[in-house]
């Protein structure tokens, strides 16, 4: 289930990204490091190549069923996040495609937890008219 939410989530960055603002789509990618950093058995989906090495199926597309109503029918778990490669190479600011690169880290030895809640702007028009004066 935690899985299909991953998925989603970053269907969602990738499909309305010009509408996310940076500060937005840094939460989600924190968010996602945190989930799979909770949830390990999640790792399989930044790990996935191309060739799943067990079965030597070749991935030429994407098994996630992104339209399925059931999380757990969604197939998440045999998926990748090709979604934050994606990102990392395409994203239009420098900073989120620097902050993509944590996925190909160890980030699961680390214990501490990204603070999510540092990309989060309580006031975004309060900070552009601070900016203007």
């Amino acid at each position: 289930m935690i899985a299909a939410f991953i998925k989603r989530l970053a269907r969602v960055m990738i499909s309305q990204g010009t509408l996310l603002s940076v500060n937005e789509t840094m939460f989600s990618i924190a968010m996602i490091a945190n989930l799979i950093k909770r949830h390990p058995r999640c790792l399989r989906l930044v790990q996935r190549k191309k060739l799943a090495l067990s079965t030597g199926i070749r991935l030429s597309s994407d098994p996630y069923k992104e339209n399925e109503k059931d999380p757990l029918l969604a197939k998440a778990l045999k998926s990748s996040l090709w979604e934050i490669q994606i990102l990392m190479k395409k994203h239009y600011d420098q900073r989120v495609r620097d902050f993509c690169k944590l996925f190909r880290t160890n980030f699961l030895g680390k214990t501490v937890f990204y603070k999510a809640e540092d990309f989060i702007s309580l006031d975004p028009l309060n900070s552009i008219i601070t900016d203007l004066e």
